[in-house]
């Protein structure tokens, strides 16, 4: 008896294990969206070598401005975007948030998404 239940607690730690290591590639790549109704920034993460390229596009004083930004994981959840800004990853709701003002925040948006904020 004392096998069995060692067996299934084994099992349940092996998948507890598998599903909940997401690699820093998987947390921070993809297409992002600023939680905002007023000129939303856009971002694209993509994976570059041990470090990532960061497309940021924003509206600015009338301007639609784009902008690439080299992106570098410090650990605990945190990418450095450029020299100065840092957005926390969330597991809780797979979203990211300014480390300075949690009140900024960003949801995975798609795609499709992504390109229709992106294109003004």
């Amino acid at each position: 008896m004392n096998k069995r239940k060692l067996i299934f607690v084994s099992g349940l730690i092996a998948i507890s294990l598998i599903t909940g290591c997401q690699t820093k590639e998987e947390k921070f790549a993809g297409y992002w969206l600023q939680n905002s109704d007023k000129r939303p920034v856009s971002m694209h993460i993509k994976p570059d070598g041990s470090d990532f390229l960061v497309n940021i596009n924003q509206l600015n004083f009338g301007r639609f401005s784009r902008d690439i930004e080299k992106g570098v994981y410090k650990g605990n959840g945190i990418l450095t975007i450029g020299e100065k800004k840092q957005v926390k990853y969330s597991d809780d709701n797979d979203s990211l948030s300014d480390v300075d003002d949690e009140t900024i925040t960003f949801k995975r948006v798609t795609a499709d998404q992504y390109k229709a904020a992106s294109n003004h």
